[in-house]
């Protein structure tokens, strides 16, 4: 797992808390300190991936979880005591590394890293441009002028939460790549949630904006629904999710956007895209894009959708009722298995577009549109069993 996936969910910042001041646990003693039941820890553990080892049936920090550790203890405002207190002794800390050309100053490896309108003003007048490469959190002053950061920024790459303005959000979104979280609610919830644990998941019984921002436009994007709502739709790039507690969603940001909610709201704005994967366990999704490939896992679920510009798309529907439309421009191949469910589509093709079906069916209904002919073709390809599939033109 990546650190800043890691610090972005609750529980397993405890995880790496506890063993980053202990030095090592075992996992009943893990249970106990965690409240856990055994399934739920053993889920955890396998998310903390190359973040922790285990040693005579014992958990360890890796290097990459002691990096973990030691953002989580500066976000806090302490410095991490215990293992890394012993190892930084004798262990320099890279701060900045000398420019890789003239006019660059890169900044990597950090914890907290601050960037400050003396800093903006000091790289503008020597006409030098920033470069931070792996850092924690990056906060950047409210009184940075936008413009002036943008111009002097020359790429932000793998850092974990960005806590600014919207302005400044916007300014610096095409310079960003593997950046988790970026807004000034998160960080500030963030922030509650390590200081006082237990208080920020007792008083939100009502949701809360944990996110509200633009983004930087992805190629693709998966995204997993459970029991939440989601709307995606077309136009400039920007996602807001509401949410009862900062554990209910995760959010990876970049080319290859990530987003996993369990029970909140979110909405999210996107321009044209290369494909897109939505899992939806329990809830109810809207879907209002372009984008070349889409593909749809529906279990006990909604979904309503509107897709323009489709060359594949893949429906798995079970227990679920799907209904909308998809717009073939070029034709392209239609994949659904129907299990239970109801599958109502409507078709856009140009009339140089032909279909071909191959469609198997067990105590189902299923409607078809005819057979024709086209320059290019449109197959349809389904298994429906115990349930309904409609598809017109």
């Amino acid at each position: 797992m990546d650190i800043f996936e890691a610090i972005a969910n609750e529980t397993r910042r405890k995880i790496i808390k506890i063993l980053g001041e202990k030095g090592k646990a075992g996992f009943s003693d893990l249970m106990n300190e965690l409240g856990l039941d055994s399934p739920s820890l053993a889920f955890h553990i396998r998310k903390l991936g190359n973040l922790i080892t285990k040693v005579n049936d014992e958990y360890t920090l890796t290097e990459e979880g002691k990096k973990a550790y030691k953002i989580i203890m500066e976000v806090e405002g302490r410095k991490g005591e215990s293992i890394l207190e012993r190892e930084e002794e004798n262990s320099p800390q890279q701060e900045i590394t000398p420019p890789q050309s003239s006019n660059v100053v890169e900044v990597r490896d950090l914890g907290f890293y601050e960037i400050t309108p003396e800093l903006v003003k000091s790289l503008k007048d020597n006409k030098s441009r920033l470069r931070i490469v792996r850092v924690g959190i990056l906060k950047i002053d409210d009184s940075v002028n936008p413009e002036d950061l943008k111009n002097v920024i020359d790429e932000i790459n793998e850092v974990g939460i960005i806590d600014c303005s919207p302005k400044c959000s916007i300014a610096i979104s095409p310079k960003l790549s593997n950046v988790g979280l970026i807004g000034q609610s998160f960080a500030k919830a963030l922030q509650e949630s390590l200081k006082f644990p237990f208080h920020i998941y007792t008083t939100h019984n009502k949701k809360f904006t944990v996110f509200d921002s633009s983004i930087q436009p992805p190629k693709s994007c998966e995204i997993e629904v459970d029991g939440s709502d989601l709307t995606i739709v077309q136009g400039e790039p920007h996602l807001k999710v509401e949410c009862r507690s900062l554990d209910d969603v995760e959010i990876n940001l970049g080319e290859k956007m990530s987003l996993e909610i369990n029970g909140c709201e979110a909405v999210l704005s996107l321009p044209n895209l290369e494909k897109l994967d939505v899992e939806i366990n329990g809830g109810d999704v809207n879907l209002n894009l372009n984008v070349k490939e889409v593909e749809i896992d529906a279990d006990g679920s909604d979904a309503n959708i509107n897709i323009t510009g489709c060359e594949k798309a893949e429906i798995d529907a079970d227990a679920s009722s799907v209904k909308g439309k998809i717009n073939f421009p070029s034709g392209g191949i239609l994949d659904i298995d129907n299990n239970a469910s109801t599958v109502r589509l409507t078709l856009d093709l140009p009339e140089n577009v032909g279909i071909i079906n191959d469609v198997r069916s067990n105590i189902s209904h299923v409607e078809l549109p005819p057979i024709r002919q086209g320059e290019k073709k449109l197959k349809i390809d389904a298994d429906v069993n115990a349930g309904e599939l409609i598809i017109k033109t």
